[in-house]
């Protein structure tokens, strides 16, 4: 236990406010449709069409910054391209196949959406990134903000964080999907979420001070790339959406 901080406490089991969001489609039909209709109907709910630029365009814009590139993008030569595909095809169906057990892939695999534009890549994304969204994080009471996603079995752990939560996993999915508004709301849901460290130190397990520290809103003590990082894109992709408050 001592060589952790992704350990069991007690009291820091429960799913109490995660969350599970369902969406309801209403068709119109002139009389009871056919069964043949139906289920043409059926497949269109549970695989909507969905309109995205092509990759190259997207790249040029820099809406996502420069951290991938189109499969067209003469960035490497053929072979090492070629090779860089097989590897990235290999990483996506091994998650694929083992997606009860994923840590965090979201954003590689927006990423990886980005580059490919294929639609199972999407389908997939899409998908993890609903339930990381919803599942993994609580949305209400004195973890509201905070992730959770290290223990054997969801939230069984003490692991609560920001970097679980965090707004850019969400970010690709809500502009490709033209302002998802599910999504919008676990975006703004991170902008607080600085006061749970009043609450709960994410640093409590190896903070060498961890006796004498006392947290304080006008001064914290965090871990820059778990939790600064991750107040920083809460705020930054806030901005990009609404603009400076």
């Amino acid at each position: 236990m001592r060589v952790t901080y992704e350990d069991w406490e007690e009291e820091m089991w429960s799913p109490e406010s995660v969350a599970r969001t369902s969406e309801l489609v209403v068709l119109a039909t002139q009389e009871t449709p056919a069964a043949e209709e139906l289920a043409e109907v059926t497949r269109y709910v549970r695989n909507p069409p969905v309109l995205v630029a092509d990759s190259e365009r997207i790249y040029e814009t820099g809406a996502f910054g420069k951290y991938w590139s189109p499969m067209s993008h003469p960035l490497l030569s053929q072979p090492l391209r070629e090779e860089l595909d097989m590897k990235l095809d290999f990483l996506f169906n091994f998650y694929k196949n083992q997606v009860e057990h994923q840590l965090s892939p979201d954003l590689w695999l927006w990423f990886y959406f980005l580059r490919t534009g294929r639609a199972d890549v999407y389908r997939m994304a899409e998908a993890l990134t609903r339930h990381t969204g919803e599942v993994d994080v609580y949305h209400l009471g004195k973890y509201r903000g905070l992730g959770t996603r290290h223990g054997v079995q969801h939230w069984s752990d003490s692991c609560k964080q920001a970097r679980i939560s965090n707004a850019p996993y969400r970010k690709q999915f809500y502009y490709l999907s033209d302002g998802d508004e599910r999504i919008g709301d676990l975006l703004e849901e991170t902008l607080d979420t600085e006061k749970t460290f009043i609450i709960l130190d994410p640093y409590r397990k190896v903070r060498k001070h961890k006796k004498t520290y006392r947290p304080d809103l006008g001064v914290l003590s965090i871990s820059l790339g778990t939790d600064w990082s991750a107040l920083a894109a809460a705020w930054f992709i806030e901005c990009e959406r609404h603009g400076p408050r």
